[in-house]
């Protein structure tokens, strides 16, 4: 129950950021950025209520989320190649082709957690690398590890230790509310500043 507290308002939190901090310049980004909190935000929401086929219904909306996380590094990766490097802008949604894999594989609980796991590391990975390799100031080098490693260790309690040890839901959920709160504010300061926007 806290724990969805936590990340509903980190998600919050974050849309709020998003809308401060990234002008129309990048609308692209913040589009899928946006997208992506928004549909996490229904996920929060979704799990405090009861309807029928409630865990597909939060399974779609959590990979889609996810989905547009990906959309949205994909679109700052771009921005940042010189434009002659620069992929076609419609490969940026590629991700998006994975909430319709997802539906493929409903009841297949292996494939699912494949999916989750593969999209959600994936997503941590280009994140601290876009971070960490581009031009920002010092305080937000240690906001941005920060967040990498609250949000990698949610990540691991998740898919690794659960298995193993008895852990509490609100334990990485407290982790991963911390660190994207702290990836959102450090996201949205910084990428603009290295991004050449296309006229």
């Amino acid at each position: 129950m806290w724990g969805q507290i936590f990340t509903f308002i980190a998600a919050v939190l974050c849309l709020y950021f998003i809308f401060k901090y990234l002008s129309d310049q990048v609308k692209d980004v913040k589009f899928a950025a946006s997208s992506a909190v928004v549909f996490w935000i229904l996920m929060q929401i979704g799990a405090a209520i009861e309807i029928p086929y409630h865990q597909s219904i939060l399974d779609m909306l959590h990979v889609t989320a996810v989905s547009f996380v990906l959309v949205a590094l994909l679109m700052v990766t771009r921005h940042l190649r010189p434009f002659i490097f620069r992929y076609p802008y419609g490969l940026s949604y590629v991700p998006l082709l994975i909430p319709f894999t997802h539906l493929l594989v409903l009841d297949t609980y292996f494939i699912k957690d494949i999916i989750f796991l593969s999209t959600q590391g994936v997503a941590i990975a280009v994140y601290a690398l876009l971070m960490l390799t581009n031009d920002i100031d010092t305080s937000s080098i240690i906001s941005v590890l920060a967040s990498t490693v609250l949000i990698l260790s949610a990540y691991i309690m998740v898919w690794f230790l659960t298995d193993i040890y008895v852990i509490q839901n609100y334990y990485w959920q407290i982790l991963l509310s911390a660190g994207m709160i702290l990836g959102g504010y450090s996201f949205t300061r910084n990428i603009e500043n290295n991004i050449n926007p296309e006229s």
